[in-house]
């Protein structure tokens, strides 16, 4: 099969940047404006609004720098080739992948968002490249869904539909021999 590059969509990351940019506002709002409490419910209670805010302004914070980071990029998204794919969509992009250590594909629902799970023969294998961090937060993944690896269009120039049906096109040929 021909190689197939997805590339990342800019107008998505944009996107995504300017609504981590809100919600970064907005965390600020709640952690350090007192305006914010006068006459409100959370008047009585601004330690909760504090610790909201705090986590908005870490949670958003990373998602900004990410988006921006993805907006002036120059790499390709997703490559699909013969030889496996090229994960590079994500935060903790899975990087070159071979057809021979994939197991299979499944797709989960997050609220609105889809997700392919990617089933490696050897996960350890792959999760070594990551930092503590990353590997005890892509644990939390692999208890819930039985792997760590995840991938979807959300910051890609295709659907999910496409992503999904293209992974397993390229899978399963690998598999009868016609890569």
């Amino acid at each position: 099969m021909q190689r197939i590059e997805i590339p990342t969509s800019k107008k998505k990351m944009f996107l995504i940047f300017c609504g981590s940019i809100l919600f970064l506002v907005a965390g600020y709002y709640l952690a350090f404006e007192d305006t914010f409490y006068q006459g409100n419910s959370w008047r009585n209670s601004p330690g909760i609004g504090w610790l909201v805010g705090i986590i908005a302004i870490i949670f958003f914070g990373i998602g900004a720098v990410f988006s921006l980071y993805k907006l002036f990029s120059k790499k390709i998204g997703l490559v699909i080739d013969d030889a496996g794919f090229t994960d590079n969509s994500g935060g903790v992009a899975l990087g070159f992948v071979s057809w021979n250590d994939v197991t299979g594909f499944r797709i989960i629902k997050v609220q609105s968002t889809r997700f392919v799970l990617v089933y490696l023969k050897q996960p350890q294998k792959y999760l070594s490249k990551y930092s503590k961090l990353k590997q005890k937060m892509m644990g939390l993944n692999n208890k819930m869904y039985g792997t760590p690896f995840s991938i979807t269009s959300t910051s890609l120039r295709c659907d999910f539909d496409e992503l999904h049906s293209l992974l397993e096109k390229h899978l399963e040929n690998y598999r009868n021999g016609n890569a």
